[in-house]
């Protein structure tokens, strides 16, 4: 279940970035390492526990996403094209995707139980 919630996000994610997709080609953009790529979907999945709980106290989300998203690609040192270009490349080889989501969830556990454990 967890698995498709996060097949679910990424693909939200995708629509997202591509209604501002920019006109420049991003044929020259490089693909992010799987183990980076590890991270800054973390990253993406905590941001989005957020914004789900800002969302439910009523916050406008067209204002929080996009500062959330910038941060996190100011973070890992990327940018919004990088990431997805990166993201469209894992989502056509599956097997590489698979596991790379295997290592988000197991991150993403691993701060749950050390939150758990304050």
């Amino acid at each position: 279940m967890q698995t498709k919630n996060s097949y679910i996000i990424v693909i939200l994610l995708l629509f997202i970035i591509s209604c501002n997709n920019k006109s420049a080609s991003n044929s020259s953009v490089a693909i992010i390492p799987s183990s980076k790529m590890v991270e800054i979907l973390t990253d993406v999945h905590l941001v989005e526990a957020a914004l789900k709980q800002k969302q439910e106290r009523g916050a406008n989300m067209n204002f929080y996403t996009p500062f959330y998203y910038k941060n996190i690609f100011i973070k890992h040192g990327i940018n919004q094209q990088q990431f997805r270009k990166s993201l469209q490349y894992y989502l056509q080889k599956p097997d590489k995707f698979e596991k790379i989501y295997y290592e988000v969830i197991t991150s993403l556990t691993e701060i749950q139980n050390k939150e758990q454990a304050k």
